[in-house]
């Protein structure tokens, strides 16, 4: 049976990571001197792993593993929660890809790097009207 869902995100520099996600407000659960972190996020574990372990851990060179090809979402309950990300993570130094917008569905999303390019997004959904 499943118990837990853990997302892996290779990283260059595991204390400036666990930095990143300490200033956005995460909790860093778990680390590991610089060899594991774990971030705290609602019901998923997201960790942190250095870009050589994670290579190891799949038996490639580190050049051989994909890079950014996904993108992580959190859903915020206002608008105005999105334009507040938007300014922390811009203080925490983030790479803003896309400001805080209004998509063609309705919603408000922000979209933006962290220091190893991982994308995530963020995502204040209209709700329906009953």
């Amino acid at each position: 049976m499943l118990r837990d869902l853990y997302v892996t995100l290779g990283v260059r520099d595991l204390k400036r990571s666990a930095s990143f996600y300490r200033e956005l407000g995460f909790v860093v659960s778990y680390q590991h001197a610089d060899q594991l972190g774990c971030i705290d996020l609602a019901a998923v574990q997201v960790l942190l792993c250095p870009w050589p372990l994670l290579a190891a851990e799949f038996e490639q060179l580190e050049s051989q593993l994909p890079k950014g090809a996904s993108t992580l979402s959190v859903h915020v309950g206002q608008p105005q929660d999105v334009e507040q990300w938007h300014q922390r993570v811009a203080r925490a130094g983030a790479t803003i890809l896309a400001k805080p917008r209004v998509r063609p569905w309705g919603g408000l999303t922000l979209v933006f790097a962290d220091p190893d390019g991982h994308r995530w997004e963020v995502v204040h959904r209209k709700e329906k009207s009953s």
